[in-house]
């Protein structure tokens, strides 16, 4: 697998992640079941720590190029804007 393949592929993660914890931040304050709930809680954190380690690679990656625009920083660039605002949801199941 080349470089380029590989961050193509975590793009294409990132986008699946933050489009799934949007998902479950919209559907979680309207279920009712407290067992659905400990199910999307969970899921949340796995995701958000997959997101984490898929930013650490992209850092690493993009930090090894002397390129401005490259596939590695624009996944870092998202990886960077997308945790923003996986944080500012960090409350989110606290409500």
């Amino acid at each position: 697998m080349t470089a380029e393949s590989l961050i193509e592929s975590f793009l294409r993660e990132i986008e699946f992640i933050a489009d799934r914890l949007q998902i479950i931040k919209e559907s979680y304050q309207s279920i009712m079941s407290n067992e659905l709930k400990k199910r999307l809680i969970n899921e949340y954190k796995d995701l958000k720590k997959r997101y984490k380690e898929i930013s650490e690679i992209s850092f690493s990656i993009s930090n090894r190029t002397k390129d401005k625009i490259t596939l590695s920083n624009l996944l870092n660039e998202k990886c960077e804007r997308g945790y923003k605002e996986i944080c500012k949801n960090n409350n989110l199941f606290f409500v």
